[in-house]
């Protein structure tokens, strides 16, 4: 499941690919080149869209695991994210995106949606 529904309380939020606008105007613009920060804001998002999983991931998303659920909870746009788990095969019980629910993690509410499909309290491990 992949939450594509906006929070009721969602605040205004840039999406990534804003947020790599804004970071590419701020590394390039001193150096005359203001009109560059769209070529960094692509190859952010290219990077980020096509970004490799850790190794260890697949053993842990990738077999069978009732009664458990894996969740992903990610500071990102919701595009960028459903792309760079599809290139990977990933399957996924629950994902959370930044953008869908409009704060970043650590806010708790970011957290407390991924926890509304499995009806389960938020717990932290470590």
């Amino acid at each position: 499941m992949i939450s594509s529904d906006a929070a009721d309380d969602a605040t205004e939020l840039d999406s990534c690919r804003m947020a790599w606008l804004g970071a590419g105007l701020r590394l390039v613009a001193p150096f005359g080149r203001a009109d560059a920060a769209g070529q960094f804001a692509a190859a952010c998002g290219g990077l980020h869209a096509t970004a490799v999983m850790f190794p260890e991931v697949a053993g842990c998303a990738g077999g069978p695991r009732p009664p458990l659920q894996i969740a992903v909870v990610a500071n990102a746009d919701h595009d960028t994210l459903a792309r760079c788990l599809d290139r990977n095969g990933l399957r996924i019980d629950i994902v959370v995106d930044s953008e869908t629910v409009g704060c970043y993690k650590p806010e708790p509410r970011i957290f407390q949606r991924a926890m509304r499909p499995s009806r389960g309290a938020p717990q932290r491990n470590g």
